[in-house]
């Protein structure tokens, strides 16, 4: 195996950076059962796991959530300081300010 053996009998996979036998095998596996579990009629499965599985997978649902974010970024950009207080004033509308917060906490 120290003169290329081992590199000669295992190939790296065109869709993975490197081979292991070890724990990057058992990962793998690991893997292919829950993705089998999440994705078949088992009634081992609680409802919230799929669920939250299913969601994940809706990638129609991901893209949209996504144009939609581009889109508040482009409402927000400051291409220059004249855009900062627009841009801030339209993030604390949304509930999310940007320079400073103000909050109580019990001590």
């Amino acid at each position: 195996y120290s003169c290329g053996g081992w590199e000669s009998r295992h190939s790296i996979p065109d869709d993975k950076p490197g081979v292991s036998r070890g724990f990057g095998a058992l990962q793998e596996q690991h893997d292919n059962v829950l993705l089998q579990l999440l994705q078949g009629d088992s009634a081992s499965v609680k409802p919230f796991a799929r669920d939250f599985f299913e969601t994940c997978m809706d990638t129609r649902a991901v893209e949209n959530q996504a144009q939609a974010f581009k889109t508040l970024l482009d409402s927000v950009a400051c291409t220059d300081r004249s855009h900062m207080p627009g841009a801030l004033g339209a993030l604390a509308k949304l509930g999310r300010p940007s320079l400073f917060s103000v909050s109580a906490t019990p001590s």
